[in-house]
């Protein structure tokens, strides 16, 4: 059986393990890859792939693994990478798919996916970056919104992934098909909507540009929505939003300011 503990940084997937161990002495704990330094982030980025298949062939003969960080998490940290081009991210995701079909990483039958707030993460962040060497780019509050709405909503949009048990700071999570649930992050097969919300002037606009950028989606604004008609009550206005809002989040692959 191999478990897979995923999350942002600075969540407590170590000490989780440390504490696993204590109870489940058959199993091997299969340590995070070693982070690289280097300038070029599509170099990096093979680095970890070439890494990640060495971790398989080291514990190949082994039943029982606990490991710290799939390749599921390189794969989120690619999609909503503002460092790669369009080209190298989908050159990178199809040496994933080839060698996930090639079984040569280590394939988890069950994620354990660990969520705390934003402000305990850039916390710890502060607190412990020197010595754990986190890359700032993982603490950006983006990329940790989308990490974790990709884990947090995975049950939801696939077919391949079913949550076993939730609690409040971690989902346990049983993987069908880890080959499909790739795809499924990736986006070549299910279906993104991403509504943004929230009082004036908070940066919703700011926002939605850059994540528009970076998943290539439909961005749909206020200006996308026809104009109140004059005259209308006020609950002929809400109405007509409500169904304009309705028709819009039929449409696939969309990003809207205010739902």
């Amino acid at each position: 059986m191999i478990y897979a503990v995923e999350g942002n940084v600075n969540v407590g997937k170590t000490s989780y393990i440390k504490n696993f161990l204590v109870y489940n002495k058959e199993y091997t704990y299969v340590l995070e890859n070693e982070s690289k330094y280097d300038n070029n982030v599509f170099i990096r980025q093979l680095y970890y792939i070439n890494e990640e298949i060495k971790r398989a062939k080291k514990y190949s003969n082994k039943k029982n693994l606990i490991i710290d960080r799939s390749i599921l998490s390189q794969i989120v940290y690619i999609k909503y990478s503002n460092e790669l081009n369009n080209d190298q991210k989908e050159l990178l995701f199809k040496i994933i798919l080839n060698n996930i079909c090639e079984k040569k990483f280590l394939i988890p039958e069950y994620i354990i996916f660990f969520i705390t707030n934003y402000k305990n993460t850039i916390d710890r962040h502060n607190l412990l970056f020197i010595n754990k060497k986190t890359e700032r780019t993982l603490v950006d509050y983006n990329y940790w919104s989308m990490y974790n709405y990709c884990f947090a909503n995975l049950e939801k949009c696939s077919n391949n992934a079913f949550v076993v048990t939730s609690y409040n700071h971690y989902k346990f999570i049983r993987i069908e098909n880890f080959y499909n649930v790739a795809l499924e992050l990736i986006g070549l097969k299910n279906n993104t909507v991403i509504c943004i919300d929230g009082p004036t002037s908070v940066g919703k606009t700011t926002l939605l540009s850059e994540l528009d950028i970076t998943n290539n989606l439909k961005k749909i604004d206020e200006d996308d929505f026809p104009k109140p008609k004059k005259n209308e009550t006020f609950i002929e206005r809400q109405i007509s939003f409500i169904l304009q809002r309705i028709n819009v989040l039929k449409e696939n692959n969309i990003i809207v300011d205010t739902s």
